[in-house]
């Protein structure tokens, strides 16, 4: 009989050093397992993540997952969602099922729980996932090479490192940019407590590796005016989410225009992100090449019985970098 288990301290660190080649990102094995440790020590994962297996009866793990438990708004209501994260199940045992139950029980237990919706990022196409009920929530990726004109853009703006001090207007900003969104995921403090000591965490444990993380707030006359992060490296500035204050699409355009400036005056030759539509409507001066996204699909799958509402679609629906588990 398969049980379904939260993962022990000694499955853990066994998953992870099966894992590590998946998703460790360029940290040593255990680095990240150490990552792992320290998340778990904040509140917000201790409130809101388990790390779930699925086990023979004996102790042998046949699949794992983590699952997280953020809030979401969803047509005006705040509710649970059931964000899948982590997926796995040892080479030996693929192909017998094992995912598919974890998954299923998993979010039984969720629905029960009271989540309304299910999430996941794929990186394995949306056949599988499809299969289990989900569907691929429409999401788009944007290039574009940074020319010499792109290096010249004048901006009042100035970027700045993010300091604690500046976290409640980040938090602000992102807030007043999801309000009335048909559907987005709701950052309390703690939540993005959870996000800065990830995204700090796996960069202080990455060594060997020429790329930089910029967390930055924007200041336009000693005024706080939105964030801005971003990783630069190999000649490439990767835009991991930009918010302005008020929500305001004109300064996110602004405060983008700055990132490329700077990162062209130090190097960068190419710009790659995930840019919302009508911010994409506001850069349409710039040379942007819009694809449909192959990897890290945004997946969603209605819980409860009776709850016939439609998936949520762009461009009513939001999801950054920052909101994948």
């Amino acid at each position: 009989m398969h049980r379904l288990a939260i993962a022990s301290d000694a499955q853990v660190r066994t998953l992870s050093g099966q894992t590590h080649v998946l998703w460790g990102g360029g940290l040593d094995p255990d680095a990240y397992l150490d990552l792992w440790i320290e998340l778990c020590r904040t509140d917000w994962v201790r409130d809101h993540a388990t790390y779930y297996v699925l086990d023979d009866g004996d102790g042998n793990v046949l699949s794992s997952l983590k699952l997280y438990r953020p809030r979401l708004c969803w047509d005006g209501h705040e509710s649970r969602i059931a964000a899948l994260a982590g997926i796995f199940t040892p080479a030996s045992l693929r192909r017998r099922g094992y995912a598919r139950e974890l998954i299923e029980r998993v979010l039984e237990v969720a629905a029960e729980d009271g989540a309304s919706l299910a999430l996941l990022f794929s990186d394995i196409g949306t056949r599988y996932y499809r299969t289990l009920g989900f569907q691929e929530l429409g999401a788009d990726e944007h290039w574009m090479r940074i020319s010499g004109a792109t290096a010249g853009i004048p901006s009042s703006i100035e970027l700045r490192s993010l300091t604690p001090a500046a976290v409640d207007d980040v938090v602000d900003a992102h807030r007043a940019y999801t309000e009335g969104r048909r559907f987005s995921i709701v950052r309390d403090k703690d939540h993005w407590d959870f996000i800065l000591n990830r995204a700090q965490g796996f960069f202080r444990r990455l060594t060997g590796n020429r790329s930089r993380q910029r967390l930055e707030v924007a200041v336009r006359d000693g005024r706080f005016v939105g964030y801005l992060f971003s990783i630069e490296g190999a000649g490439e500035w990767n835009l991991r989410e930009v918010g302005a204050a008020g929500g305001s699409i004109e300064w996110m355009a602004e405060i983008v225009r700055a990132g490329l400036g700077a990162a062209a005056s130090r190097g960068a030759r190419r710009c790659y992100g995930w840019i919302q539509p009508e911010l994409a409507a506001a850069l349409k001066d710039l040379p942007l090449r819009t694809e449909t996204r192959r990897r890290m699909v945004p997946m969603l799958r209605t819980l409860g019985a009776g709850d016939d509402r439609q998936v949520p679609g762009l461009p009513d629906s939001y999801i950054a970098f920052q909101d994948q588990f």
